[in-house]
């Protein structure tokens, strides 16, 4: 079975965005769990550019520049029951060995990628100390 963790860092940047954005935080948590409770759309979480257009509905794809150096890393995002983009992301890496898939961060949808932001450093640093390989 395929398992879908949020780490404490994550947990913490949800926890902030109830403060910011109810209405996005719990679209985002009610996602993440329907997702984890389902085994289909759990096991699609490592497939590049899967769509879900039922409820929840989100899309796939792979965070490309950390990918290039071989990280298992993804981002999610999704729609709100209306249709409307929400305006966040969330990271996350596959460790397979594992079957798990580790939620590491939720980002403002405006979020660049730069792979020298504090977002994504501490991203790289929670991917290294849960031991998921690189490729």
């Amino acid at each position: 079975m395929t398992n879908v963790l949020v780490t404490h860092s994550a947990r913490d940047d949800l926890d902030a965005l109830w403060d910011q954005d109810e209405d996005s935080a719990a679209e985002i948590e009610t996602a993440l769990e329907e997702i984890a409770n389902d085994p289909k759309l759990a096991d699609r979480l490592s497939e590049r550019k899967f769509r879900n257009t039922q409820t929840p509905s989100y899309d796939v794809d792979v965070f490309q520049k950390l990918w290039q150096k071989g990280l298992n890393l993804y981002r999610l995002k999704f729609w709100d029951w209306n249709g409307s983009l929400l305006p966040y992301r969330v990271l996350y890496a596959h460790h397979p060995q594992a079957n798990c898939f580790y939620v590491l961060a939720v980002v403002p949808r405006n979020f660049d990628y730069d792979i020298d932001h504090p977002i994504v450093q501490r991203v790289l640093a929670d991917y290294k100390y849960l031991g998921i390989p690189t490729y």
